[in-house]
């Protein structure tokens, strides 16, 4: 249980990123073509980094954790999304998404540095 202690709150901040990321990417109406694939590319890092990130805490810890943390990980972040974006205003899913696109990989590398190492 001490791993999960460690890689909640960037878990957390993966999870909520991710989420912002994706739906941008699905509800994409710009112009530009490679800021739609920067999305879509970012939310599938996302994706597959907390899939690898479950997996390798299912392996470490116990099975029944992996999923506890996927469940809780999305109904949390279901719930601060529309706080989030609320707070954040007109251009907030923008302002969300520039910030996803630095914010998953960052979180990505600290959670496998903690798992890891």
């Amino acid at each position: 249980m001490e791993i999960v202690n460690s890689i909640l709150m960037p878990y957390l901040t993966l999870v909520l990123f991710s989420m912002f990321v994706l739906e941008h990417a699905v509800n994409f109406k710009g112009a530009s073509q490679s800021f739609a694939f920067v999305l879509q590319v970012v939310s599938m890092v996302g994706f597959i980094g907390v899939l690898a990130i479950l997996i390798i805490v299912g392996i470490q810890e116990k099975w029944w954790v992996a999923i506890l943390l996927a469940i809780c990980g999305l109904i949390i972040s279901g719930f601060i999304k529309p706080l989030v974006l609320q707070l954040a205003g007109r251009f907030g899913q923008f302002v969300l998404s520039l910030l996803g696109i630095i914010a998953i990989p960052l979180t990505i590398i600290i959670i496998l540095y903690k798992i890891l190492f």
